[in-house]
Order: C-alpha cells, then structure tokens, then sequence
C-alpha cells in the first residue's frame, strides 16, 4: 500500500504506553551496543506529576544493564531518553505514545530497519508521530 508523504501505515502498531517489552528492549540494546562507548549511557524517566514519585530520574549505568533494571519494576515504565555521553544516537520511549523513536547515524538506522524482531519504520523530520498523523 503506498503512503501518502507523511504518514504512519494503517496497520502500524506498537507496545504499551511508555513501555518498552523485554524482547524489543533486548534488541534494541543489541542493535545500539555497536554504537555506545564504553563510559555507559544515561536513562532519563519521564517527570510524571500524575504519578508522584521521590525517585530519582536521571541514572548512568551499563547499556546492557537496562534489561535487568526495567525487569526490576522499580519504576512503571521505561527510561523516557536514553543516549551514550558521546550524543551519538538518542532512543525516545515517551509514556503517552505507542512507539519509540532513535535517532542515530546511517548505519545505526540500517541496523534497526534490518532487525527481525523491531517492527521499524523509517521517518523524515517533517513526519508527523503525534496524534494529527493523517492516517491513510
């Protein structure tokens, strides 16, 4: 089905609001490996005042750690940001949508676009990934 200039598939779907399933986040993790450093990256949770909640938001740790971490469930959802201190590449699971948005390089992107178990879509800067996305 060809798609009008700007808009997702109609069939396009994605996990639960603002969390990232345990095989998808394991792949992910995979994918970006390549692309980290070896000084960690930073997981950034979303400030929720309808939850409330005392706990940090900010964290740096190991990028393979992340799976362990959110199995923990020490916090309802996903790291809302995360990226490696080089600013090489930014991975965006924010808890009002039902998707996850990275940005990267090239070979990154491929890497994602190529991937068995992500269901990937490939986006330009004026696509709209809001609400007002005309779906066909």
């Amino acid at each position: 089905e060809r798609l009008a200039e700007g808009c997702w598939p109609r069939f396009f779907c994605g996990p639960d609001e603002g969390l990232l399933g345990a095989e998808e986040c394991t792949e992910l993790v995979s994918v970006l490996q390549p692309f980290a450093d070896s000084s960690g990256c930073f997981f950034r949770f979303a400030e929720m005042p309808f939850i409330g909640t005392d706990k940090p938001l900010l964290f740096h740790g190991a990028l393979d750690q992340l799976g362990e971490f959110i199995k923990s469930g020490a916090y309802q959802f996903s790291p809302e940001y995360w990226w490696p201190p080089s600013r090489n590449w930014c991975v965006c699971s924010d808890y009002d949508l039902m998707f996850t948005v990275v940005g990267g390089p090239r070979k990154l992107i491929s890497a994602l676009l190529t991937s068995n178990v992500l269901e990937c879509l490939a986006v330009k800067p004026q696509t709209r990934v809001d609400s007002f996305a005309p779906i066909p």
